[in-house]
């Protein structure tokens, strides 16, 4: 199952909401550092933006992570179908 597929889906499984977290949390942890701190970024502060504000952080926050370099290492490394080793440079 897909993140995204999981985060939609109702809790069907009483019981294990913390082992379903725990499984989310191993997803987000095998991305780039940087991204995830960048999505953390702007999921907590759109909330208080308008939509334009909005969009404007994502582009400001997705500028600034395509030119740190991580973006290339996880291209690189889906193409070579090898895993992503992501120093938090």
């Amino acid at each position: 199952m897909r993140l995204w597929e999981s985060a939609r889906q109702p809790h069907q499984r009483p019981g294990m909401a913390l082992d379903e977290a725990m499984t989310m949390a191993e997803i987000i942890a095998r991305n780039g550092p940087r991204a995830v701190r960048h999505a953390l970024t702007v999921i907590r502060q759109a909330q208080e933006l308008t939509m334009p504000q909005a969009l404007e952080l994502e582009r400001q926050e997705a500028v600034e992570l395509i030119t740190s370099g991580e973006c290339i290492q996880g291209i690189t490394a889906f193409l070579s179908k090898q895993p992503p080793e992501f120093p938090d440079i």
